[in-house]
Formats: C-alpha cells, structure tokens, sequence
C-alpha cells in the first residue's frame, strides 16, 4: 500500500464512487479501479462492502493527507 492507495481507501471510506475519487486524485478512472481490485485480493475479499467492514473492525483512520492510524 502506498500513499495513493491509503487516500483512496480514505475515499472509499467516504462513500465515493470510482469517478469521483479519480476527479478528486486526477487519476484514471481505470487507475482507480485497478488500484481498489488490488486493494480487495491483498485483503483477501470480494467487494468494497467487505474492505470497508474490514477496516472498521480493526479501526484504522485515514486523515486527509492518506496517512493511516491505527487506535
């Protein structure tokens, strides 16, 4: 994971879309989705829905400048 991959968690975390987090990012719609396709084998689970319930249950933070803390 690096910083891009964090703020995108972040976004996710936020409720956007694919298209709004490559706006926000000025990244590639396709660059966004493969990172979140990535983002979902490593974590080992099928959809957004269950990378979100993942990172609640362990309560991790993702700040605005992508950096992560774990409480």
């Amino acid at each position: 994971c690096d910083a891009t991959d964090l703020m995108i968690l972040g976004d996710i975390m936020s409720g956007k879309s694919y298209e709004q987090i490559a706006e926000e990012r000025f990244l590639a719609s396709n660059t966004v989705k493969y990172r979140i396709r990535a983002m979902l084998h490593n974590a080992n689970v099928l959809s957004k829905k269950e990378l979100i319930v993942l990172i609640r249950r362990y309560g991790l933070r993702f700040p605005e400048n992508g950096t992560t803390k774990n409480e």
